[in-house]
């Protein structure tokens, strides 16, 4: 008779697989995992957990098995190992198969093992009672897989890996795993990051900071025989889906991260395949509610749902988007899961949508500005933003989702779309003076107004590429589609465009110097507006006159800039606050007037910082530099040039974002 049978002989487990050879990890998640680990005082009952989570192949088992094996001096006891296997083709592995496994690693024999799972339960936590034990369970996929494999005392401690956050585990910590840093991609590589060849860099960026696909690639590049860095850069950045280049004999990238999409449920395959239709690169649930017609706050569930299941990466802004080597694959998804049709209307719901916040935007932005009728319905309710904040913050945050959906509206030829979207995102263009975009958004809205033969789309669309351009020094082909745009509002009879058209033109040859054509130019535009009864369009140009006869002899130059500064102030316009001000300093400056130009500047320098003008708050403090030089106090010159400096080169605030009446 086996005088064991029935109990557990005192074995000590090692079932750690080896720790990577190739772990490069920058970031606090290791120390995240060791500090909740590591034994503290005795508190009975409890058993430190932690979750490890992410996207399929983004390093959760080797982060856990790096951190585990660091523990390993600290669980005396040993360390069991189970691999859930909840992922890809077979089947996870039942939870009694742990138990079983578990218990014979620990010392009992078969016979001495109940069939019954609750039973296996209670004999595993009885023999694990009063060891100091760790146990690392990989790729768990729900937390009721795990909750019958965590000891019931202190002394243990537990390690899970998995692609879901496992909220209802309530673990101690939850450790989300996300692309590597540019530094550890690079030494994954075999590259050192001080000096890396412009060859390898081009791979570290495809690979996204993806670990297995930057092993992957390592070992192309260690082959035999080996892929040149070049070879391997050239054929990443010309695949329609980079994650199929990156296999060797044995692993392949995109059938690790199919695995994760294929595995879906029929309701989260669905929204996954709306998501990936977007072109941008994140949305938010708004946005999300008007490709899945659905309530914003239902859609936020699921995002926050699969992002917690590694399938979306997320951002301080509370948007949702794909790992860069998961969204080709998921984009395939939707084509397989979706009709042209129900793409298609996919689409023109969030089309329509971001065509009414763009415009609500621009009516907080710029409310005096002629508003076109939309060229689509609002997909739920009305838009509109709380503040002047709120507008800058929205479009700050999504300003390249906003680029690509014209880029997407102009190559499926919605032409309306594509020129009313650069229409209204003009302006923050001219407000961030964010110029590469609102150049190359225009250029196709030009076309596409050409395309449908709107003529008054044709000209707006012509007078604000050529602002656009003159705001870049290129005045030339600026003054080009002015013309253009005056030939057509003349053939129109809009002579509002024209008085428009008018004040570009004398701005356009104002920075040519050619002053006195510009004068006429301006006096024409004011008549106009007059006609019109539009005051600020007067008063834009009564700004720009006062520029011009700065620098014309005899010529008055305040008074226009003070009747302009008392229009925009009635008008509550503080962009246009802001630039006159500025203006007015500058000619105080220039007549010696110190103090009034002081007053002028910093007075531009406070409604600027309320208004968000990065520009003008930069151009009056460099204002107050000048006055400050001038006046002999030249280190509070240079203290305030450096602190106009770093204005411009500081990004937008993205705060209060939140679109009201789309909830």
């Amino acid at each position: 008779m086996n005088p064991h049978r029935g109990r557990a002989r005192r074995i000590i487990p090692a079932m750690l697989p080896p720790a990577p050879t190739r772990f490069h990890r920058d970031d606090p998640c290791l120390d995240t995992i060791l500090d909740c680990l590591r034994p503290g005082p005795d508190q009975p009952g409890q058993v430190p957990t932690v979750v490890v989570h992410g996207i399929a192949g983004i390093g959760k088992t080797a982060l856990a098995l790096t951190a585990a094996h660091t523990l390993a001096t600290d669980y005396p006891d040993g360390c069991l190992f189970a691999d859930l296997a909840s992922y890809g083709d077979n089947e996870p592995v039942p939870t009694t198969q742990v138990l079983d496994t578990f218990l014979r690693i620990l010392g009992l024999d078969g016979d001495a093992i109940p069939a019954d799972e609750h039973h296996r339960v209670a004999l595993y936590r009885s023999v694990l009672s009063g060891r100091r034990l760790l146990v690392v369970l990989d790729n768990a996929r729900q937390s009721r897989q795990v909750k019958p494999l965590i000891p019931g005392t202190h002394g243990c401690a537990v390690l899970i890996t998995s692609r879901n956050s496992l909220p209802a585990l309530d673990a101690d910590a939850v450790v989300p795993v996300g692309p590597l840093a540019a530094s550890a991609a690079l030494r994954v590589l075999g590259a050192e990051p001080e000096a890396p060849s412009p060859d390898v860099m081009k791979v570290a960026d495809a690979c996204a900071g993806h670990p297995l696909a930057l092993r992957i690639a390592a070992a192309l590049l260690d082959g035999n025989p080996p892929a040149t860095a070049a070879e391997l850069a050239a054929r990443l950045s010309t695949a329609d889906r980079p994650a199929e280049v990156l296999q060797d004999d044995e692993r392949r990238l995109a059938d690790t991260l199919s695995a994760a999409l294929i595995s879906l449920s029929a309701l989260d395959g669905t929204t996954i395949a709306h998501l990936a239709l977007h072109p941008g690169p994140a949305l938010a649930a708004t946005a999300a509610g008007w490709l899945l017609q659905q309530p914003a706050e239902r859609v936020a569930t699921d995002l926050a749902r699969l992002h917690r299941s590694g399938l979306l990466t997320s951002d301080s802004h509370a948007r949702y988007g794909f790992h860069d080597l998961l969204a080709p694959l998921a984009r395939d998804l939707a084509g397989r899961r979706m009709e042209l049709g129900p793409r298609d209307a996919g689409l023109r719901r969030l089309v329509a949508g971001y065509l009414h916040a763009v415009r609500a935007a621009s009516v907080t932005l710029s409310p005096y500005r002629f508003q076109p009728a939309p060229a689509a319905d609002p997909p739920a309710g009305p838009l509109a933003f709380d503040s002047r904040a709120a507008a800058v913050a929205w479009c700050f945050t999504e300003l390249d989702n906003i680029v690509a959906l014209i880029k997407l509206t102009f190559e499926r030829h919605w032409n309306a779309a594509c020129w009313q979207l650069a229409y209204w995102m003009r302006d923050y263009f001219f407000l961030s003076k964010t110029l590469d975009r609102w150049i190359f958004t225009h250029r196709l809205a030009v076309e596409a107004a050409e395309r449908d033969a709107d003529l008054w789309a044709q000209a707006v669309s012509h007078n604000n590429l050529g602002l656009g351009l003159v705001e870049i020094g290129d005045v030339d082909t600026g003054m080009t589609h002015f013309r253009r745009a005056m030939r057509t509002f003349g053939d129109l009879g809009d002579t509002l465009g024209q008085a428009v058209t008018y004040g570009h033109q004398a701005w356009a040859n104002y920075c040519l110097a050619q002053y006195v054509l510009a004068q006429r130019q301006v006096a024409r535009a004011v008549s106009l507006y007059q006609q019109h009864g539009d005051q600020r369009g007067c008063a834009i140009n009564l700004r720009t006159l006062g520029l011009i006869n700065m620098n014309i002899p005899g010529a008055d130059a305040e008074a226009p800039l003070l009747r302009s500064l008392r229009v925009f102030a009635d008008l509550e316009l503080p962009l246009d606050q802001a630039m006159a001000l500025n203006c007015l300093g500058e000619l105080h400056l220039a007549r010696g007037s110190h103090r009034k130009a002081a007053r002028s500047f910093a007075d531009a320098v406070r409604t600027a910082r309320n208004c968000l003008s990065e520009q003008e708050h930069a151009r009056g403090l460099a204002g107050l530099a000048d006055v400050a030089t001038a006046s002999g106090h030249d280190w509070i010159g240079q203290m305030l040039r450096h602190a106009a400096q770093c204005v411009e080169t500081q990004p937008q605030p993205a705060e209060s974002a939140q679109l009201i009446g789309s909830r």
